[in-house]
């Protein structure tokens, strides 16, 4: 087996960093920061243990799989804690107008 292209590292770096950026930009151009905030951190508790669980915990030869499905993970638990922010702070705004 030949070696890498380094385009190869370059696509995979970009996208384990994409849901991270992804974030940063909702964070930045949303007015419900604090629902973001709390999606950063909780993404970021979710990465950290997900993580852990497979370099540390159960180390496995399919461990590596994580790094192509995370991502995926990690913008899908983005957008749903934003989505719920987005609600609860509606609804809260909607009562104090009543």
């Amino acid at each position: 087996m030949g070696p890498i292209s380094p385009l190869v590292h370059f696509a995979f770096l970009a996208w384990g960093v994409a849901p991270f950026l992804f974030m940063l930009i909702v964070s930045l151009v949303t007015r419900y920061k604090v629902g973001a905030v709390v999606s950063v951190y909780l993404c970021l508790v979710g990465y950290a243990y997900l993580m852990i669980d497979t370099i540390v915990l159960h180390p496995d030869a399919q461990g590596g799989l994580v790094f192509l499905f995370l991502p995926i993970y990690l913008v899908g638990l983005f957008t749903f804690s934003m989505f719920v922010a987005v609600v609860v702070t509606d609804s809260r705004e909607n009562r104090r107008q009543r």
